[in-house]
């Protein structure tokens, strides 16, 4: 089973600013550091974009209990740390100025925490670095994985408001 670890003080770097996660995760996927080139066919699968990543893994403080496909516009990662378990949504990117805000995006996507608070309630600080590490690893991996029928959070809340889920 794949596992990702990230030290704390990796982590703390990352959000320093101070020192980039993506070695870590190219030293946890070889092609990738072998070649240091993208791959000539883009991967079609949700799981892929966060490769190394699977149910059981370890994501630095944070155990993965599971990955959803695609489901009503977006992936859902539900985490485990010592308060339970808690969800996050990956969604395609929203580039518009009034667009809600991510506790983490990366060049395509955006990580939110789904606390079912429609922006209202306040994020949890482990939860937002959760989503903040789960980016770093989006990012070894969104500019050859493609993932069909993603929608940004706007687009799934309008098309899907009442059949988002937070079940795996």
């Amino acid at each position: 089973m794949s596992s990702l670890l990230v030290s704390r003080r990796r982590m703390m770097a990352l959000l320093g600013g101070s020192l980039a996660v993506a070695p870590a995760i190219a030293h946890a996927n070889p092609g990738l550091a072998r070649t240091g080139f993208r791959s000539q066919q883009p991967r079609h699968h949700a799981t892929a974009l966060l490769a190394p990543l699977a149910t059981g893994s370890r994501l630095a403080s944070w155990w993965v209990e599971g990955i959803s496909e695609v489901r009503h516009g977006a992936i859902t990662v539900a985490l485990r740390d010592s308060d339970g378990v808690f969800y996050l949504d990956i969604c395609r990117r929203d580039r518009r100025a009034s667009a809600p805000s991510a506790p983490a995006r990366s060049e395509h996507y955006e990580v939110f925490v789904a606390n079912l608070g429609d922006g209202s309630l306040p994020t949890r600080e482990s939860q937002g670095l959760a989503a903040m590490v789960l980016a770093e690893v989006i990012r070894a991996n969104e500019q050859t994985v493609r993932v069909p029928d993603m929608l940004t959070l706007a687009e799934r809340l309008e098309r899907h408001s009442g059949e988002v889920l937070r079940e795996l």
